[in-house]
């Protein structure tokens, strides 16, 4: 789910979000969605969340909203193709991977580990699993958790 979430608005310039309304149809400066979730596997919390951002010119937000249900149907209709698991995995590998070279970085997963009761052997693990994913995984999470009739939508500014 976490790289169902990276594909579908995890980059501001080349997520299937950011490539719609930012790139295509030039509706928002930044367009981006970002999955919230217990990730321990130790069951403390079965709640998460999807949040979908974007910054908009009031003109635009009727437009906005139904591109982004759109895609979001898409998503949830359609799922992701072998090369966008293949290339989301490769980054979400080098970010991990670059991350892990920073000492902040690693005090606050040692930080972590401690918390959850887990050992440095968890970040091996999940590297492992995102290696070993497959599309058809990927889809069966995006068929259980993305539900476009559960999507609400809330808008705030100054509509002047």
């Amino acid at each position: 789910l976490s790289i169902a979430s990276s594909i579908f608005g995890g980059d501001p310039l080349k997520a299937r979000l950011a490539d719609r309304i930012r790139q295509k149809e030039g509706l928002s400066y930044g367009v981006t969605a970002a999955l919230h979730a217990d990730e321990s596997r130790m069951g403390r919390d079965d709640n998460g969340n999807l949040t979908i951002q974007a910054i908009a010119a009031p003109q635009n937000m009727g437009r906005l909203e139904a591109a982004v249900r759109e895609e979001y149907v898409r998503m949830a209709k359609d799922g992701v193709t072998e090369q966008e698991l293949r290339d989301e995995v490769a980054s979400k590998l080098a970010a991990r991977r670059q991350a892990r070279a920073q000492d902040q970085a690693v005090a606050d997963a040692l930080t972590d580990h401690l918390a959850y009761d887990r050992s440095m052997q968890f970040e091996i693990d999940r590297d492992a699993a995102y290696q070993a994913l497959t599309v058809a995984q990927v889809n069966a999470a995006i068929r259980k958790h993305f539900k476009p009739e559960s999507l609400s939508v809330f808008v705030a500014g100054d509509f002047k």
